[in-house]
């Protein structure tokens, strides 16, 4: 917030600013926690038993790879995906 809106600010508006500040730091403190809880467990690992130490991090997730689709896929992705939102579908045989 700059000086100007700080200054010409009512006091109600100003008070939904502050509540978006402790949110935002309230949500900050919990992802040090989790953070601070990760670094212990592999602290854990590595003095208890470096053998069994992760060869990933524990919160890892492997990416797909992105691959182009085939014209028969997209049809039915499109197909599906219509059906899912309640459309109908008109079938063709070939």
């Amino acid at each position: 917030m700059d000086l100007n809106t700080y200054w010409e600010t009512t006091p109600k508006k100003f008070e939904k600013f502050v509540n978006v500040y402790i949110k935002k730091e309230e949500e900050r403190a919990r992802e040090m926690d989790l953070n601070n809880f990760n670094l212990g467990k592999y602290m854990a690992f590595a003095v208890n038993d470096p053998k069994k130490y992760p060869k990933k991090p524990f919160l890892w997730e492997e990416k797909e790879e992105s691959r182009i689709m085939t014209g028969e896929e997209m049809d039915k992705m499109m197909r599906r995906n219509n059906l899912i939102l309640g459309g109908t579908v008109k079938w063709q045989t070939q």
